[in-house]
C-alpha cells in the first residue's frame, strides 16, 4: 500500500485524513509492526490492521480524532483479550495520526511530498519523534535495525515496497489468469510473449509487457532475484526459456507448467544440449503446489503464486 501516497491524495482533495499504525506488539497478534490503514473523515479506508474489534475501535477512534480538535496523534496501548474480546492473546500498540489539508507546519507538508516522492523509489526508512503534540519523521540512511517503537517517544518505521521482479513467460489462459493473482500483490512482472495479439489492451500497473520473437532474449536484462514461469504455447520456446534460464545459473526459481512426461523428456533434452544435471535439476516442474489438481486456469494460477509466496516473503 502506498501511504503516503493516499495521504498526499486524501490532502489535496481538500480532505482530512488518519494514518494507523501498528508500531509494537507482544505475544499472538493480528498483524505485525509496520501493519497501517488511511482513513478518510467520511470512513473511507485502505489498509487493514488485522480486522475484528481492534480495527473497528481504531478506525472510530480515528474518525473521533479527525471530527474535534484532539491532538494531532494518539499513543495507545490495547491487550487483545481484555480490551477487545479477541483471543489472540497479545497486544498491540497503536500509533493513530491526524493529517489536514491545512496544516499549520511547512515542514509536516514538505515532510509529505518527500515520502511520496520516496515510495516511488521503493522501500524506505524512517525515525519518527513523538514531541509537542505532532510526529516529526526524518529519512534514515539505510536499514534500520528493529522496528517498530524504540523508546516512549521514538518510532523506527519502514515505508514503501521492495517488489519481487517476476518474468512471465506466456500470455495465454494461464498467463492471463495469473495476471489477476499478481496484481493485488508487491510483484514487478515483465510479461514476455511472441505473439503480440495475445496481450490484453490494458494490463495493471506492476506489468510490462514486451512482445519478442525470440522471448528468451530478454533473461539477458533479467535481475538475478527475478522469479521465472514458463508456460508458453510452444513446448521448444518453453525450452529455450527454461534452458536459457538455467544455463544462466543466477535465478533461484525458473518455474515451468507441464507434466512428469514433459519433465523428463526436457532432462533428457538438457542432457543433449550438455547442461548439467545439477542445473537441470533446478526446474520446478510441474509448477504449484502440491495438493492442487485441478487443471482449469485460474485454479492453476493461485497455485503458482502459492508456490512462490511459500519460497519468497514480501
Amino acid at each position: 500500500m502506498q501511504v503516503w501516497a493516499l495521504i498526499n491524495d486524501s490532502l489535496k482533495a481538500g480532505e482530512a485524513c488518519a494514518l494507523i499504525s501498528v508500531v509494537a506488539t507482544k505475544g499472538s497478534t493480528p498483524r505485525e509492526v509496520g501493519a497501517r490503514i488511511v482513513t478518510r473523515a467520511n470512513g473511507g479506508f485502505h489498509g487493514t490492521i488485522g480486522g475484528g474489534n481492534l480495527e473497528h475501535k481504531c478506525l472510530h477512534l480515528a474518525l473521533d480524532m479527525l471530527a474535534d480538535a484532539a491532538p494531532d496523534y494518539h499513543l495507545e496501548r490495547h491487550l487483545l483479550g481484555p480490551d477487545m474480546g479477541q483471543c489472540c492473546g497479545g497486544a498491540v500498540t497503536i500509533l493513530i495520526e491526524k493529517f489536514s489539508p491545512d496544516m499549520q507546519n511547512p515542514e509536516m507538508q514538505n515532510q509529505v511530498q518527500l515520502f511520496v516522492d520516496a515510495e516511488v523509489r521503493g522501500k524506505f526508512f524512517t525515525l519518527a519523534q513523538l514531541a509537542d503534540n505532532v510526529v516529526k519523521r526524518k529519512l534514515i540512511d539505510g536499514e534500520a535495525e528493529g522496528l517498530g517503537l524504540k523508546a516512549a517517544n521514538q518510532i523506527s518505521e519502514q515505508f514503501g515496497q521492495q517488489k519481487l521482479p517476476i518474468y512471465l513467460f506466456g500470455a495465454g489462459h494461464v498467463g492471463r489468469a495469473l495476471m489477476l493473482n499478481l496484481a493485488v500483490l508487491p510483484f514487478d512482472v515483465t510479461w514476455v510473449d511472441s505473439r503480440k495479439s495475445e496481450f490484453p489492451p490494458a494490463v495493471p500497473a506492476n506489468f510490462t509487457k514486451i512482445f519478442l520473437e525470440q522471448p528468451h532474449e530478454v533473461l539477458a536484462t533479467a535481475p538475478d532475484e527475478a522469479q521465472i514461469i514458463v508456460l508458453t504455447h510452444d513446448h521448444d520456446v518453453d525450452f529455450d526459456i527454461a534452458l536459457t534460464a538455467l544455463e544462466m545459473n543466477r535465478f533461484d526459481y525458473v518455474g515451468m507448467i507441464g507434466s512428469k512426461t514433459k519433465k523428463a523428456r526436457f532432462k533428457s533434452r538438457f542432457k543433449a544440449a550438455g547442461l548439467d544435471k545439477h542445473l537441470s535439476d533446478k526446474l520446478h516442474t510441474p509448477l504449484g503446489i502440491v495438493g492442487i489438481n485441478s487443471k482449469k486456469p485460474a485454479a492453476i494460477a493461485v497455485s503458482i503464486v502459492a508456490e512462490i509466496l511459500s519460497r519468497k516473503e514480501i
